[in-house]
């Protein structure tokens, strides 16, 4: 089972960075560590839940796992098993905020070092937490939306975020000139063995 994911807003930190001048891959890892501490602490308060709030998940098997029976609690076994993630959107918009360029213009360059980089400070965090970490290409339904708002709030509206959205996870814009064919094949080709 999955235990919740936190979104970073990347062109958000992008676009902080830039204006700034700090490296803009200093502070996604900056604000990916701070995401880090938050599931961390998630890990620790779900050992602790009492198994009786959802008995068929925890007594009865509807998660895999062992819960402590004898202190009445979650406990380490069954949390070991679950993943926590870390999501992000608007790889569109931070291509072009760094390279001047939309996703498909830059041939998917800087949205495969954004998500190389976030890769590497998972697979880190495994290895120091062992806790089961996992990237997630966020959907925006509603919270790509609500992260164009805060970045407005904080830098006001410019043309990365004059559409109201983020592009969601990995995607090609809607507004770009490409067919089909060649949308998916780049996806397919630049993303799906990466996120």
């Amino acid at each position: 089972f999955n235990m919740g994911v936190i979104s970073l807003n990347i062109p958000m930190i992008i676009k902080e960075a830039l204006v700034n001048g700090y490296d803009w891959k200093d502070r996604i890892t900056y604000y990916q560590d701070l995401a880090r501490q938050a599931h961390r602490d998630t890990v620790e308060f779900a050992k602790n839940i009492p198994i009786d709030t959802a008995p068929l998940a925890f007594r009865f098997g509807g998660f895999d796992g062992v819960p402590d029976w004898k202190n009445g609690v979650v406990g380490e076994d069954m949390v070991k098993r679950a993943t926590i993630s870390f999501g992000y959107g608007g790889l569109n918009e931070a291509t072009m905020m760094v390279s001047g360029q939309t996703l498909v213009e830059n041939k998917a360059v800087v949205a495969k070092e954004i998500l190389d980089l976030l890769n590497k400070n998972i697979a880190r965090y495994k290895a120091e937490d062992h806790i089961l970490y996992a990237l997630y290409g966020t959907p925006g339904e509603s919270w790509l939306s609500t992260a164009v708002d805060k970045y407005n709030a904080m830098f006001g509206e410019d043309e990365y975020s004059k559409n109201g959205y983020w592009t969601n996870s990995f995607h090609v814009a809607v507004d770009t000139d490409i067919d089909p064919i060649s949308k998916m094949k780049l996806e397919i080709e630049n993303f799906h063995r990466s996120a």
